[in-house]
This record gives structure tokens, sequence and C-alpha cells, in this order.
């Protein structure tokens, strides 16, 4: 028998003992680790403090190369314009 889990969406075969998840797409795989619902509290949240602290650190490090960027073209128009005057 089959049931159907709307909140990850997967399809759980129960039975038999054999886990299938069906992913967007229609694409079956064979599970070696606990589906959502069957995941305890713990580690959801523990999952969802390392996917917080990655975005995080990609949020920090777009900001830092965007900075660094702007502050590298304005010394590269001061430096180029010095060159300009210098040597003509």
């Amino acid at each position: 028998m089959l049931k159907s889990n709307k909140s990850d969406h997967a399809l759980v075969k129960s039975g038999d003992g054999a886990r299938q998840r069906t992913i967007r797409g229609g694409i079956c795989c064979s599970l070696g680790r606990k589906i959502p619902s069957e995941m305890d509290v713990t580690e959801l949240n523990t999952r969802k403090r390392i996917w917080v602290g990655t975005l995080a650190f990609m949020n920090f490090f777009a900001k830092v190369l965007l900075w660094s960027s702007g502050v590298a073209t304005i010394a590269a128009v001061v430096w180029y314009s010095i060159e300009l005057k210098n040597n003509g």
C-alpha cells in the first residue's frame, strides 16, 4: 500500500520494509536515511541551523565581494588617472 505525505512530496511504500521516495519529476530512489516526517526535532533543528549558517555566510561573503570589487574599481581609476597624468 502506498501512503501519500503531501508535506514532503513523498510516497512511502510500507509493509515489506522497503522505502521509496518519489522526487519531483517522477524519479524514484531508495533512501538510506529517514524521510522528513520521521526525523526527530533535534535533527531538523540541526539541519535548519546548518542551512541558516550557510546562507548567512554566503550573504556576508557576497557583501565583502561587492564592496571589495567597488574599492578595487575606484583604486584602478585613481591609478590609471595618475598614470595618464604622468606618462601622457
